[in-house]
């Protein structure tokens, strides 16, 4: 018995036909695959700034009782998302108290840039023996006024030529406060617009010390500064310069 069905059919002049066909079998047509959607590649940065704002959250959190957690958490959240890779595992790597957390969590989402979180991050720690809660904010607001200071590395490891000369600008500045040094603690009545309504330590523009400590040349290092200058007493840049000459012991530790 044939298999073949009578199929009607219009030929090349317009007239019905009848044809005899095979039957159409079920699978003829071509399979429709459906694909899975590629899996979406995580975000690492995201997920990373994520994780930090809440470790740092979780260290201050006591600070912020009966406060909006969420909105808090947010602010931060929208801070880091502007800093690299290295910054956030900096933040997330120090060995931070309470206090030193929140000076953080405060500066990064009201004034601070990537550059002044990283200085914070790093004097926090070489200086932690010094200033336990954190470097008080008359220091850490005047590094970022000091042009000469030497590069600053976000997308990786911090300087160490910036670091020895920050912790430098540190104790010198303490020291001359401690001795009766002035001017040498700035507000906005002595710097106007540069202050911006916070008060910090700054070595001005023309202090040959501050010159010596920024731009020491081959010959002199932060270090040998600091010793004679914490051995001393002496802020006389010349005076310091011959003392290292002379081979000057400096009668203390190394504080660098």
């Amino acid at each position: 018995m044939s298999n073949l069905i009578p199929t009607p059919r219009t030929d090349k002049n317009g007239r019905t036909v009848i044809r005899h066909m095979k039957p159409q079998t079920a699978g003829t047509d071509k399979p429709t695959v459906n694909l899975p959607m590629p899996a979406a590649v995580p975000d690492h940065h995201k997920t990373l700034v994520h994780e930090t704002a809440l470790n740092l959250f979780s260290i201050i959190e006591e600070n912020y009782g009966g406060r909006n957690t969420a909105l808090i958490i947010n602010a931060i959240e929208n801070a880091l998302a502007k800093y690299s890779v290295a910054t956030l595992d900096r933040i997330q790597h120090n060995e931070w108290l309470p206090h030193a957390a929140n000076t953080l969590a405060l500066g990064i989402t009201t004034r601070w840039d990537e550059t002044q979180a990283n200085d914070f991050i790093a004097a926090c720690h070489a200086l932690r023996e010094h200033e336990p809660h954190g470097v008080p904010a008359i220091h850490n607001n005047a590094w970022k006024h000091y042009r000469e200071l030497h590069p600053a590395n976000n997308d990786g490891d911090y300087p160490k030529e910036r670091l020895d000369q920050i912790v430098t600008l540190y104790f010198v500045t303490e020291y001359m406060i401690a001795d009766g040094e002035e001017p040498y603690y700035w507000d906005t009545y002595h710097l106007g617009e540069l202050a911006n309504d916070i008060e910090f330590i700054y070595l001005g523009d023309d202090n040959q010390l501050r010159k010596l400590i920024l731009h020491p040349g081959p010959d002199y290092k932060c270090e040998d500064i600091l010793r004679i200058v914490t051995a001393h007493h002496t802020y006389d840049p010349e005076k310091i310069k011959r003392m290292l000459d002379l081979g000057v012991p400096s009668m203390t530790s190394g504080v660098l």
